[in-house]
């Protein structure tokens, strides 16, 4: 009778061992911090002019509500400015360089409880056909006046923006680049938007980047900055409700470097 008691008791241990499996362990790893997602990896060609991060996080104890989430880059040929870095949804700026790029969410909880995760976004080099197209594109005469060109007083270059609603970002980067070309012995760019219509902060935000690449100051109703290769990757934008319009996106980019 003992014998078959042992045998029971046996039976009953392996049934409880048997009963704690992976997923145990995975629901365990759910109470005690958030659970973050970063997204799927992504595989990208250029030319682009963003990369759109999207991830999730939840705590499975209702007691807990996600408080902080935040973006960043942790590897990656060329470092982006990351627009909307504190919410779930945010969107890398201007990658221009292909190779693997490496970016993290982390989440943390009222209950003071944090985590992280990575999505890989790999972006390949832009084929043979888009370069000679983009080659093309440079020979062609602007068909949207986004950007016009002028000299002012004491060898002041001046950049006249007008249509910039309808405009694709590269065009506008090529029309600008032009007419800085064109503007070579200014001594600093006064940007001049009393005649431009249209556009957003994107537009804002590429009318910076492609200004950051050149050396002159730039002057904006009287008050002028010193750009530089970089300016947007140093610093993390949100948009401001009260950016509602490209100058005074453009005023308020300069205002954050004038201070």
């Amino acid at each position: 009778m003992f014998k078959s008691a042992k045998i029971i008791l046996m039976f009953g241990v392996m049934a409880l061992v048997s009963g704690c499996d992976v997923d145990d362990v995975t629901d365990a790893d759910k109470l005690s911090k958030p659970t973050v997602n970063a997204g799927s990896d992504q595989l990208l060609k250029l030319p682009l002019n963003s990369i759109t991060l999207s991830g999730s996080a939840k705590s499975f104890l209702s007691v807990y509500k996600i408080k902080t989430t935040s973006w960043s880059q942790v590897a990656g040929p060329q470092q982006l400015a990351l627009l909307n870095a504190d919410k779930l949804t945010a969107t890398a700026l201007y990658p221009a360089t292909a190779g693997t790029y490496i970016f993290q969410l982390y989440a943390k909880d009222t209950g003071g409880r944090s985590n992280t995760d990575q999505v890989k976004i790999i972006i390949e080099p832009a084929t043979q056909a888009s370069t000679i197209r983009r080659m093309q594109s440079n020979t062609v005469s602007n068909e949207i006046a986004a950007v016009s060109w002028q000299y002012g007083a004491q060898n002041q270059g001046v950049l006249v923006f007008g249509s910039l609603g309808n405009i694709d970002l590269s065009e506008l980067k090529q029309q600008l680049n032009l007419a800085i070309e064109e503007l070579n012995s200014a001594a600093e760019l006064l940007l001049d938007f009393s005649q431009s219509t249209g556009g957003d902060v994107q537009t804002a935000l590429q009318i910076i980047e492609t200004l950051s690449q050149q050396s002159l100051p730039v002057c904006l109703q009287d008050r002028c900055s010193q750009l530089y290769a970089g300016y947007l990757s140093e610093r993390a934008f949100s948009l401001d409700a009260h950016c509602n319009s490209v100058p005074m996106c453009v005023d308020g980019l300069l205002q954050e470097r004038r201070d």
